[in-house]
């Protein structure tokens, strides 16, 4: 339970690294943003703990705007080699537009 009182979001968390990634993280105890530009592919979270989805397409600001105003949690992210975004860190307590550098987390402990 490493990443307890964590929330973490994931893009392209539909399968693969994305997939592998925030279940990964959920396990660690972090609250897990899962998303995919394809809705059909989050639905095999269902019953999941600690995993909510939603669809968001990453390419679209306006999408990104909108998910970040709803979901009113603060999250901080970096880009894996495979495109998949994941965090694992605090960040202040306030609603973003566009998430930090990496280097807002520091090093990585997990």
């Amino acid at each position: 339970m490493r990443l307890r009182n964590k929330t973490a979001l994931v893009t392209a968390a539909g399968q693969g690294m994305g997939r592998a990634s925030a279940l990964a993280l959920a396990e660690e105890g972090a609250e897990v943003w899962a998303t995919d530009v394809d809705a059909r592919l989050l639905e095999s979270y269902a019953g999941v703990a600690n995993v909510r989805t939603a669809r968001l397409d990453v390419l679209d600001a306006k999408a990104i705007d909108t998910f970040v105003a709803g979901s009113r949690r603060s999250t901080s992210s970096s880009t894996s080699p495979g495109g998949s975004t994941t965090a694992a860190c605090s960040t202040p307590a306030r609603p973003i537009s566009r998430p930090p550098s990496p280097s807002t987390c520091g090093p990585s402990s997990a």
